[in-house]
């Protein structure tokens, strides 16, 4: 069967503090990696060889068959390891067995090439630095029954600030950092105003040391109160104060 080499543009990153980034053209598509993910056996170099998987689902969905696929990324251990056919461990194993039932059935091949990490346009993408909404990879697919338990994709999980931007003219994904959501459980107080309660009452700021309450203080207050006599009590927090 007649095969062509095909450049389409992928490529894959993962940052084990965040996840997975997949980029084609100037679309982009990121799973979170879920606490357990790096138990047993899996490591970073499992996450990479997950990476290339995600690449190759995405690619057998678009309809591509008798063809070799140039995937670009950064981890040659897993590049290397690919090229033979085996890689460290288990899990490692597996999904290379899940990218070549994925494969063979429509004759492709995967080419993986390295760039440098400061090249990778899917890094910041791995990191949380999410591209504009109207570059989100359209194709949606499923994520082997494996993957599930240590996988979320970005689509599903609201913590996520999206910093949106333009993609540069060379469709590299600008390295921002997206800003610290605003919280919606403490509403902003441009004044610093405290509110008057039974703890703070309203009175002057050079009587706040000696007159406002904490919880932990009347505890404290308290727990004395078995062993001193209030008067020394009394005395100690007013030293202490003044």
């Amino acid at each position: 069967m007649p095969r062509c080499t095909s450049d389409l543009d992928i490529w894959v990153n993962v940052s084990s503090s965040w996840g997975i980034g997949l980029v084609v053209k100037k679309s982009w598509s990121a799973w979170h990696l879920l606490p357990s993910w790096d138990q047993e056996d899996r490591d970073i170099g499992w996450a990479e060889s997950v990476a290339l998987e995600l690449a190759v689902i995405w690619l057998v969905g678009q309809g591509f068959a008798d063809c070799d696929v140039m995937v670009r990324g950064d981890n040659t251990g897993v590049i290397g390891a690919f090229n033979k056919g085996r890689l460290w461990n288990a899990s490692q194993n597996a999904t290379v067995r899940r990218i070549a039932s994925c494969l063979v059935p429509f004759n492709i091949s995967v080419v993986p090439v390295y760039v440098a990490s400061s090249e990778n346009r899917a890094d910041p993408v791995s990191r949380g630095v999410l591209g504009p909404q109207h570059l989100r990879l359209g194709s949606a697919f499923e994520l082997p029954s494996e993957l599930l338990p240590f996988l979320l994709m970005s689509d599903n999980f609201t913590d996520m600030h999206v910093q949106p931007h333009t993609a540069r003219s060379d469709g590299v994904v600008p390295r921002v950092i997206p800003p610290l959501p605003l919280s919606e459980l403490h509403p902003s107080n441009p004044q610093h105003q405290i509110s008057v309660n039974s703890l703070q009452p309203h009175v002057l700021a050079s009587n706040h040391f000696t007159s406002w309450l904490t919880p932990y203080g009347i505890a404290r207050m308290n727990s004395e109160s078995s062993r001193y006599l209030l008067e020394i009590i009394l005395c100690r927090w007013l030293i202490v104060a003044c």
